[in-house]
This record gives C-alpha cells, structure tokens and sequence, in this order.
C-alpha cells in the first residue's frame, strides 16, 4: 500500500477532486485543500478525466425510518450540509412522516462528520450587482424567514455600501 504521504491516482474513473480530498483528509491537512487543489488539480486532469472540482466531503445511502431506500446523499465542498439534504429530501417521492423532524435528525448525523454553520435551507438565492455591474454578494432568504428580513440582513452585511435598490427589486 502506497504511503501516507504518497498521493496516488489511478485512472479507474474515480473523481480526481475526491481522491486529493481523500488524501488531505488522510494526512491531516483538509485546512490546505483548496491551495493543494489549485496547484494539484490542474496538471492531474491533464493525465485523467475530470468532471468537477469541488471534492465529494460526505456520502451515505439514506433510509427512512422505516428502513426504505431513500437514495444516496453526496455533499459536495463548498455546499452547507442542510441545503444539499434539502434537495435531497424534495426529490423524495416516498412519504415520510415528519420531513422536518427526519431533515434535522439527518443533519445531525451529517455535521458529526463535517462541519455544519446552519440548520435551517436556503429556499432563495440571488446574486445583487451595482450599477457598473459588480458582484456586492448574494442575498439569501431561509426557510420560513421573511423577504423583508432578508433583505435587511443582506444590507446591513455590505458596511454601510450603497447599493441601488433597484437592484434587490430586481
């Protein structure tokens, strides 16, 4: 078996991203991931085929509580744990009797593994620009939370920057 310093790929389709993660995860150093992707992944999708670059941190097959197969639920770097398990949870098609109670008891189980900074989904995403075009960020409304709150939340983010309102209308 190869050594744990020894980072080895093979070109047997798995994910390049996930077999770097694998090995930051390995060796103690997922702090580094992003710097070691930027440079790594480059030159090693040049030998093999990649399809993404956000390493796969979380995968499980998933079961209700009465033991049906539900699917298998992959999180993804840079995903927030509760909005992947929501998507996850909206293509459901088998009845599960509390879907709040089952999305928290989930989450909870997840964020044993990876870190978690919320517990409540993003419904609605939307990236805001100034009048030239720049990026000001991405106002985010949470499940249950008013509009308005958002809105404000979103302002009072920027540090007293204008931003045109015609914008947030928008």
């Amino acid at each position: 078996p190869p050594s744990s310093g020894l980072l080895t790929l093979y070109d047997n389709g798995e994910e390049p991203a996930d077999v770097l993660y694998d090995f930051a995860k390995k060796n103690s150093i997922t702090d580094q991931f992003d710097r070691l992707s930027d440079v790594l992944l480059p030159k090693l999708c040049e030998l093999v085929i990649c399809t993404r670059n956000r390493p796969r941190i979380w995968k499980n097959s998933i079961q209700s509580d009465g033991k049906q197969e539900l699917g298998t639920l992959e999180i993804f770097g840079g995903d927030e744990p509760i909005d992947a398990i929501d998507v996850f949870l909206r293509g459901v098609t088998v009845d599960i009797e509390n879907r709040h109670a089952f999305r928290q008891n989930l989450l909870g189980i997840v964020c044993q593994s990876i870190p978690c900074s919320r517990s409540v989904p993003v419904i609605y995403r939307k990236t805001i620009a100034d009048e030239n075009g720049t990026r000001l960020g991405e106002l985010t409304i949470l499940e249950d939370e008013e509009a308005i709150d958002a809105a404000v939340r979103f302002i009072r983010k920027l540090n007293g920057r204008i931003i045109d309102e015609i914008a947030l209308k928008n």
